[in-house]
């Protein structure tokens, strides 16, 4: 009985620690995902920035973005520095493409429903979209620039890191349960009070005479019950010696005639 109470008061600080683990590793996954989505997103608008400013730029200059004869080249330099990046799209004020560069995704024109806002990014089936409204110093709209990076990059960068959270995860959750296991058995005080009172009795039920009575902690046993056991088994146990020595008197006298 000592040794299934230890077991089940293991076995639920094992569950509440390897609920905890997994509780921390999902926080922790969630708040790489939003950061990571942040951080992508951020280096998305600097990109769309660099983009934008070219094309105010050339609107200074007195040449329209729609008339700008650059914008393939400028697409294309800067889909060769950012490899990861699937789609580039340049539109104007009413959300009109004027020029894309990359994998164009049939029917996916996300900027029309953000026209009226400066900067913006938006998940969509394709991926993870950044957008940046370009406009004068007079605050009026030049054009739009939209930037797509691929679900396939995104997702992929998202399953490595959420297997190792869940790898490392595992790992502790097992050497937690270990830990706690077997810190339940070594500070079981009480389950080894009990296996002494056990062995004792044993010893004194199978004739042999123990010098002393065992060592014993009361403050091991939570239980009053427990408590007024111990002090009545110690108390008796001398009664129990003398009544095993009577026994085996006998049973010596007997084997004898």
């Amino acid at each position: 009985m000592a040794s299934n109470l230890t077991v089940k008061v293991g076995g639920t600080m094992a569950a509440v620690v390897v609920l905890a683990v997994a509780l921390a590793t999902l926080l922790n996954l969630m708040r790489f995902q939003e950061t990571y989505e942040r951080l992508v997103a951020q280096r998305l608008e600097v990109v769309a920035g660099e983009i934008g400013r070219t094309l105010a730029i050339g609107v200074g200059l007195g040449v329209r973005v729609e008339s700008q004869g650059n914008l393939a080249d400028l697409l294309r330099q800067h889909a060769d520095v950012n490899p990861d990046v699937a789609e580039f799209a340049i539109h104007d004020c009413q959300g009109r493409p004027i020029s894309r560069h990359g994998s164009k995704v049939e029917g996916a024109e996300p900027w029309l429903g953000h026209l009226q806002q400066n900067r913006w990014h938006a998940f969509d089936a394709a991926g993870l979209v950044v957008g940046l409204t370009v406009r004068d110093t007079l605050g009026t709209c030049l054009a739009g620039v939209a930037i797509r990076r691929s679900a396939a990059s995104y997702v992929g960068v998202m399953d490595e890191v959420a297997g190792r959270f869940i790898r490392i995860g595992a790992i502790a959750a097992v050497l937690a349960v270990f830990s706690v296991m077997a810190a339940a058995f070594y500070f079981d005080d009480r389950r080894r009070a009990l296996l002494r009172l056990d062995a004792d009795l044993a010893r004194i039920a199978a004739g042999h005479t123990p010098p002393l009575p065992p060592k014993l902690a009361l403050n091991a046993f939570g239980n009053r019950w427990e408590r007024a056991m111990v002090r009545n088994y110690l108390e008796a146990r001398p009664e129990l010696l003398a009544r095993a020595v009577e026994a085996r008197s006998g049973t010596d006298e007997a084997t004898g005639r």
